[in-house]
């Protein structure tokens, strides 16, 4: 869907929005300001913007919706906004998903916003991130901006979407991407490119296996 929108997209900066999302009309207003952190002021050159994804805060309104909605919720935060800081911070953060801004110019020529293999690329937002590490290029987050978002609040439903992005962990350390990645950062930035990709869901699984 990314892929067949994108071919009617104009402008200099592009965002896929999921049916979950919404935002409040105070947001909307700083929407021109934030996109300044891909062209500052005093930078010219539209061939060389700051950044090519700009990522940014995700309220989960589900999580007054029971429990599990709740649990998710908080898994969602810590992931969307206090682990996307830290990452930025050190400037591995890569694109993770909607509602990242994207340099239009950039995945016109570039592969377009992710990759569109189901099997092979199951998690398909991060290689997006992946292509633009390659070339050298970053992907921050800024917390000015927050857009709301719905998850799932039933155990069934949460269960299939970790499963989804478990698996997709799978995908991502057998892929090629990450194969040219390991090699060529080194040990140093490696560690760092490990929280970066499959670290969080690793982490849970040997947090769960030594309290079970």
């Amino acid at each position: 869907n990314q892929l067949n929108g994108l071919r009617f997209a104009t402008g200099h900066y592009c965002q896929a929005l999921d049916c979950n999302m919404g935002v409040f009309i105070g947001e909307g207003f700083k929407v021109p300001y934030v996109l300044r952190n891909f062209m500052p002021l005093d930078r010219r050159n539209r061939t060389a913007p700051k950044c090519r994804y700009l990522g940014f805060r995700e309220f989960i309104f589900t999580g007054r919706e029971g429990t599990v909605g709740k649990c998710h919720a908080s898994a969602e935060w810590t992931f969307g906004t206090i682990y996307q800081r830290f990452l930025s911070g050190m400037g591995t953060r890569m694109h993770y998903g909607h509602p990242d801004f994207v340099d239009g110019f950039w995945v016109r020529n570039r592969g377009g916003m992710s990759k569109s293999s189901p099997v092979v690329n199951l998690s398909e937002d991060i290689f997006a991130g992946y292509n633009v590490r390659m070339r050298e290029e970053n992907s921050p987050h800024v917390d000015s901006l927050e857009f709301e978002k719905g998850r799932e609040s039933t155990f069934n439903s949460a269960s299939n979407f970790f499963a989804k992005i478990s698996g997709g962990s799978i995908a991502v350390i057998r892929s090629r991407d990450n194969h040219l990645l390991c090699e060529k950062i080194g040990l140093a930035h490696g560690w760092s490119f490990y929280f970066t990709s499959v670290a969080f869901y690793t982490s849970n699984l040997f947090i769960d296996m030594s309290i079970y």
